[in-house]
């Protein structure tokens, strides 16, 4: 008996302590809504909002009874015909008083609405799939709280809508996005190692310092995006939107870029030593001191694109188009595939480093007929190639 007496008020002592756990968040999170709402509103609708409801609903209540009485001054002649009209708005009264209520309530309903929701992804810890804690996820980002740090590593977020979503230092290792819009959205520090981003929407989203190793970043739409000093290795991001990000000093060692779009895109001091770049688009592309040792450049539009002093050795040129671009001061040691006309089309090709010989008559394009291997080559880099032509 005693010892069920001791479980009883052990039981007691933990629904307390979750009360108080609960009432102390609920504050917290009310706390946070009024200073929201403090932000955004007039000072009137401040003071409205952080006054003691009785105090709200008795001024609500006296304006009104006071007009009522204005208005019926040529009845009222008594205390007892004041008494009649008040009773006769007492329900006008009441009315106003639930709406006063409902009115000043509302930061206090919408801490408990995030509190429950914070309940969900709590929840919903280590499970893949949870419905609860993806609605959680829209409802929290649509109110503009912050998830930053939060650990949904792994969980399933495919085709969910995040715009403008803080979810900074945020451990999503091997999270399910695709299909997602993350446009705008600070996911800066975040690590996003392994996860699955197909098709994405990152659109003037922040990641800088984001950890996006081997993530799948198949089709992603980065217009824009910040990802200076992110982790990129042997991500995917085959035909992927690159256009105008912001790429200074990222790694992408390992990655795979084919077919991807870096129009105007910044890739000063970018690491993409044995980058798949075949077929990307880097017209007008900011490359001055990045790094292609070993990368595939094959059939690549490098067109008015910024080499200085970029670090080309090793890297497979076949094909490339250097029109106008930029070579000052880069460095073509052991390219492979690049011949003297692709550079002469490019500006201060003369201040470029070579392989020793490759600037005389005997390196000038061969007007012969291409060879078998010149044409498996180009099958094999280019799926549009037609051996008839």
């Amino acid at each position: 008996m005693a010892k069920n007496k001791k479980q009883s008020l052990s039981s007691k002592s933990n629904y307390n302590s979750d009360e108080a756990t609960k009432s102390t968040l609920l504050l917290k999170l009310f706390q946070q809504v009024k200073e929201r709402f403090a932000r955004r509103m007039h000072p009137v609708i401040d003071w409205f909002i952080s006054s003691p409801t009785w105090l709200i609903v008795s001024l609500a209540v006296a304006f009104l009874a006071a007009l009522d009485l204005w208005i019926s001054s040529d009845r009222v002649h008594s205390i007892r015909d004041a008494i009649s009209v008040l009773l006769d708005r007492a329900e006008a009264m009441g009315i106003l008083a639930a709406v006063v209520v409902f009115i000043k309530e509302a930061p206090l309903r919408i801490a408990t609405k995030h509190y429950e929701a914070w309940r969900a992804i709590d929840a919903a810890h280590g499970i893949k799939t949870s419905y609860a804690r993806y609605h959680a996820f829209e409802d929290l980002c649509k109110a503009g709280v912050s998830l930053k740090g939060l650990d949904v590593s792994g969980a399933d977020f495919n085709s969910i809508n995040l715009h403008k979503v803080d979810l900074s230092s945020a451990n999503l290792r091997e999270a399910q996005f695709q299909g997602a819009i993350l446009s705008q959205a600070n996911l800066s520090k975040a690590d996003l190692s392994g996860a699955d981003l197909l098709n994405v929407d990152f659109r003037g989203a922040d990641l800088r310092g984001a950890d996006l190793r081997g993530a799948n970043l198949n089709g992603a739409n980065m217009n824009g995006a910040n990802l200076s000093g992110a982790n990129l290795g042997n991500a995917n991001l085959k035909i992927a939107d690159l256009r105008f990000a912001n790429l200074r000093g990222a790694n992408l060692k390992g990655a795979s870029l084919r077919g991807a779009n870096l129009q105007g895109a910044s890739l000063y001091l970018a690491d993409m030593t044995q980058a798949n770049l075949s077929k990307t688009d880097m017209t007008q592309t900011d490359l001055s001191q990045a790094t292609f040792r070993g990368s595939n450049l094959s059939m690549a539009h490098l067109n008015q694109a910024c080499f200085h002093r970029a670090i080309l050795v090793e890297a497979d040129l076949w094909g490339a188009v250097l029109e106008e671009a930029d070579l000052d001061g880069a460095n073509f040691k052991s390219a492979q595939g690049l011949t003297l006309a692709q550079v002469k089309t490019a500006i201060n090709w003369e201040q470029a480093v070579y392989e020793d010989g490759f600037l005389t008559e005997s390196n000038a394009p061969s007007t012969s007929e291409p060879s078998l291997t010149d044409l498996l080559y180009k099958k094999l880099t280019n799926d549009n190639f037609n051996f008839d032509s």
